[in-house]
Protein backbone atom coordinates (compact mmCIF):
# COMPACT_ATOMS: atom_id res chain seq x y z
CA UNK A 1 0.00 0.00 0.00
CA UNK A 2 1.15 3.45 -0.60
CA UNK A 3 -0.08 6.75 1.56
CA UNK A 4 0.70 10.28 0.43
CA UNK A 5 0.76 13.81 2.18
CA UNK A 6 0.64 17.37 -0.02
CA UNK A 7 1.68 20.95 1.04
CA UNK A 8 2.46 24.49 -0.65
CA UNK A 9 4.23 27.62 -0.15
CA UNK A 10 3.36 30.93 -1.36
CA UNK A 11 5.71 31.84 -4.50
CA UNK A 12 8.58 33.79 -4.72
CA UNK A 13 10.41 31.14 -6.78
CA UNK A 14 10.77 27.91 -8.59
CA UNK A 15 9.81 24.32 -7.04
CA UNK A 16 12.33 22.48 -5.92
CA UNK A 17 11.90 18.55 -5.10
CA UNK A 18 12.26 17.24 -1.41
CA UNK A 19 14.19 14.01 -1.60
CA UNK A 20 12.75 11.65 1.10
CA UNK A 21 14.32 8.96 2.55
CA UNK A 22 12.24 5.85 3.37
CA UNK A 23 12.07 2.98 6.05
CA UNK A 24 12.12 -0.26 4.77
CA UNK A 25 9.57 -2.98 5.35
CA UNK A 26 7.09 -4.61 3.15
CA UNK A 27 5.12 -3.01 0.87
CA UNK A 28 4.36 0.78 1.84
CA UNK A 29 4.77 4.20 -0.34
CA UNK A 30 4.00 7.22 1.95
CA UNK A 31 4.15 10.05 -0.11
CA UNK A 32 4.08 13.81 1.00
CA UNK A 33 4.20 17.55 -0.33
CA UNK A 34 3.94 21.07 0.71
CA UNK A 35 3.31 24.44 -1.37
CA UNK A 36 4.63 27.41 0.99
CA UNK A 37 4.57 31.21 -0.32
CA UNK A 38 7.09 33.44 -0.48
CA UNK A 39 7.80 37.29 0.55
CA UNK A 40 5.73 40.03 -1.71
CA UNK A 41 7.24 43.19 -2.47
CA UNK A 42 5.76 46.56 -1.95
CA UNK A 43 3.74 46.39 -5.28
CA UNK A 44 2.14 43.16 -4.35
CA UNK A 45 3.96 41.09 -7.28
CA UNK A 46 5.69 37.91 -6.11
CA UNK A 47 9.56 38.00 -7.05
CA UNK A 48 10.53 34.75 -8.89
CA UNK A 49 13.81 34.70 -7.60
CA UNK A 50 12.93 35.25 -3.77
CA UNK A 51 12.20 31.84 -2.54
CA UNK A 52 14.20 28.92 -2.45
CA UNK A 53 16.30 25.88 -0.65
CA UNK A 54 19.63 26.99 0.74
CA UNK A 55 20.34 23.91 2.10
CA UNK A 56 18.89 20.41 3.08
CA UNK A 57 20.15 17.84 5.71
CA UNK A 58 18.60 14.76 7.70
CA UNK A 59 19.29 11.81 9.47
CA UNK A 60 18.13 7.91 10.13
CA UNK A 61 18.38 6.03 13.34
CA UNK A 62 20.91 3.15 13.39
CA UNK A 63 18.88 1.44 16.14
CA UNK A 64 15.62 1.85 17.44
CA UNK A 65 15.22 4.98 19.29
CA UNK A 66 11.79 7.57 20.27
CA UNK A 67 14.25 10.54 19.20
CA UNK A 68 16.06 11.71 16.19
CA UNK A 69 18.09 14.40 16.10
CA UNK A 70 20.27 16.29 12.82
CA UNK A 71 22.11 18.84 12.46
CA UNK A 72 22.83 21.11 9.72
CA UNK A 73 26.32 21.38 7.75
CA UNK A 74 26.04 25.08 7.66
CA UNK A 75 24.58 27.85 10.17
CA UNK A 76 20.98 28.19 8.82
CA UNK A 77 19.68 32.37 8.77
CA UNK A 78 18.03 33.45 11.18
CA UNK A 79 14.42 34.40 9.60
CA UNK A 80 14.70 31.03 7.58
CA UNK A 81 11.75 28.73 7.17
CA UNK A 82 12.71 25.19 8.07
CA UNK A 83 10.73 22.10 6.77
CA UNK A 84 10.88 18.89 8.75
CA UNK A 85 10.00 15.60 6.21
CA UNK A 86 9.86 12.47 8.44
CA UNK A 87 8.72 8.77 8.30
CA UNK A 88 8.92 6.61 11.14
CA UNK A 89 7.59 2.88 11.21
CA UNK A 90 7.48 0.38 14.38
CA UNK A 91 6.00 -3.30 13.71
CA UNK A 92 4.98 -4.37 17.49
CA UNK A 93 2.89 -0.29 18.01
CA UNK A 94 2.47 2.68 16.15
CA UNK A 95 4.21 5.20 16.78
CA UNK A 96 3.26 8.73 15.64
CA UNK A 97 5.15 11.98 15.99
CA UNK A 98 4.01 13.98 19.07
CA UNK A 99 6.65 16.84 18.56
CA UNK A 100 9.54 18.43 16.88
CA UNK A 101 12.25 20.83 18.00
CA UNK A 102 15.24 22.54 17.88
CA UNK A 103 18.20 24.01 19.87
CA UNK A 104 16.35 27.27 20.23
CA UNK A 105 13.23 27.37 22.52
CA UNK A 106 11.96 30.24 20.68
CA UNK A 107 10.65 28.15 17.69
CA UNK A 108 7.48 26.83 17.78
CA UNK A 109 7.08 24.10 15.07
CA UNK A 110 3.67 23.18 13.46
CA UNK A 111 2.39 20.33 12.24
CA UNK A 112 1.67 20.79 8.51
CA UNK A 113 0.55 16.92 7.14
CA UNK A 114 0.77 13.96 8.33
CA UNK A 115 -0.59 10.29 7.04
CA UNK A 116 -0.43 6.65 8.75
CA UNK A 117 -0.55 3.23 7.05
CA UNK A 118 -1.68 0.49 8.95
CA UNK A 119 -0.34 0.03 12.24
CA UNK A 120 3.16 0.54 11.88
CA UNK A 121 4.11 3.41 9.55
CA UNK A 122 4.04 7.60 9.73
CA UNK A 123 4.47 9.71 7.75
CA UNK A 124 4.48 13.62 8.40
CA UNK A 125 5.75 17.18 7.42
CA UNK A 126 6.47 19.96 10.15
CA UNK A 127 7.53 23.07 9.86
CA UNK A 128 8.76 26.63 11.81
CA UNK A 129 8.74 29.66 10.03
CA UNK A 130 11.20 32.74 10.99
CA UNK A 131 13.26 30.23 12.59
CA UNK A 132 16.20 31.19 14.78
CA UNK A 133 19.67 30.59 13.16
CA UNK A 134 20.43 27.01 14.12
CA UNK A 135 24.43 26.47 13.98
CA UNK A 136 26.00 23.63 13.17
CA UNK A 137 26.22 22.19 16.85
CA UNK A 138 22.66 22.58 16.97
CA UNK A 139 19.77 19.95 15.79
CA UNK A 140 15.96 19.38 14.59
CA UNK A 141 15.19 16.86 16.47
CA UNK A 142 12.07 14.50 16.16
CA UNK A 143 10.04 12.66 18.96
CA UNK A 144 7.62 9.77 18.79
CA UNK A 145 5.23 8.17 21.14
CA UNK A 146 3.53 5.21 21.90
CA UNK A 147 4.21 2.24 23.71
CA UNK A 148 6.88 1.18 22.42
CA UNK A 149 8.57 4.62 20.69
CA UNK A 150 11.49 3.32 21.65
CA UNK A 151 11.95 0.83 19.38
CA UNK A 152 10.71 2.94 16.32
CA UNK A 153 12.62 3.08 12.75
CA UNK A 154 12.77 7.21 12.00
CA UNK A 155 14.25 9.06 9.54
CA UNK A 156 13.94 13.21 8.99
CA UNK A 157 15.24 15.09 6.33
CA UNK A 158 15.68 19.27 6.87
CA UNK A 159 15.29 21.50 4.39
CA UNK A 160 16.37 25.37 5.13
CA UNK A 161 13.82 27.36 2.56
CA UNK A 162 14.68 31.12 2.21
CA UNK A 163 12.85 33.74 1.53
CA UNK A 164 9.42 32.40 2.63
CA UNK A 165 6.34 34.94 4.13
CA UNK A 166 5.52 34.79 7.84
CA UNK A 167 2.81 32.54 7.51
CA UNK A 168 3.94 30.48 4.55
CA UNK A 169 1.91 27.30 4.43
CA UNK A 170 -1.10 27.86 1.44
CA UNK A 171 -2.30 24.05 0.54
CA UNK A 172 -1.90 20.57 0.80
CA UNK A 173 -3.06 17.39 -0.74
CA UNK A 174 -2.79 14.05 1.06
CA UNK A 175 -3.50 10.52 -0.62
CA UNK A 176 -2.89 7.21 0.00
CA UNK A 177 -3.31 3.49 -1.76
CA UNK A 178 -1.74 0.42 -2.70
CA UNK A 179 -1.09 0.63 -6.81
CA UNK A 180 1.15 3.08 -8.79
CA UNK A 181 1.76 6.07 -9.13
CA UNK A 182 2.49 7.27 -6.15
CA UNK A 183 0.40 10.55 -5.98
CA UNK A 184 -0.84 13.06 -3.08
CA UNK A 185 -3.93 14.42 -5.52
CA UNK A 186 -4.84 17.39 -6.32
CA UNK A 187 -4.26 20.48 -4.06
CA UNK A 188 -7.21 23.57 -3.34
CA UNK A 189 -5.89 25.99 -5.90
CA UNK A 190 -3.05 28.20 -4.49
CA UNK A 191 -3.38 31.47 -3.64
CA UNK A 192 0.03 32.97 -5.50
CA UNK A 193 1.71 31.99 -8.39
CA UNK A 194 5.26 30.87 -8.30
CA UNK A 195 4.69 28.53 -4.76
CA UNK A 196 7.49 26.28 -3.80
CA UNK A 197 6.59 22.59 -3.55
CA UNK A 198 7.78 20.60 -0.98
CA UNK A 199 7.54 16.71 -0.78
CA UNK A 200 8.58 13.87 0.30
CA UNK A 201 8.05 10.00 0.11
CA UNK A 202 9.16 6.99 1.63
CA UNK A 203 8.08 2.96 1.11
CA UNK A 204 8.87 -0.40 3.39
CA UNK A 205 9.95 -2.22 0.50
CA UNK A 206 12.96 -2.71 -1.83
CA UNK A 207 11.28 0.00 -4.57
CA UNK A 208 13.25 2.07 -7.06
CA UNK A 209 11.13 5.42 -7.65
CA UNK A 210 10.58 6.82 -11.56
CA UNK A 211 8.75 8.69 -14.30
CA UNK A 212 8.76 11.40 -11.56
CA UNK A 213 6.57 14.72 -12.40
CA UNK A 214 8.97 16.63 -14.70
CA UNK A 215 11.11 19.22 -12.93
CA UNK A 216 11.25 17.15 -9.99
Amino acid sequence: ARVGLGRRLRPGGVARAVPARGAVGSALLLVAGLLFTGMLPTGGTAAASTIGVAQSFGAQNAAGSATLSASPSAATTTGDLLVAVIRDRNITAQALVTGVSDTNAADHWARAAGVTHGSDADGEIWYVAGAASLATSQAVTVTVGGTSASTSAIVVTVLDVTGASATPLDVTATNSGNTPPASTGTTATTTQAGEIAIGGLGWDHNVTPSAQTPGY
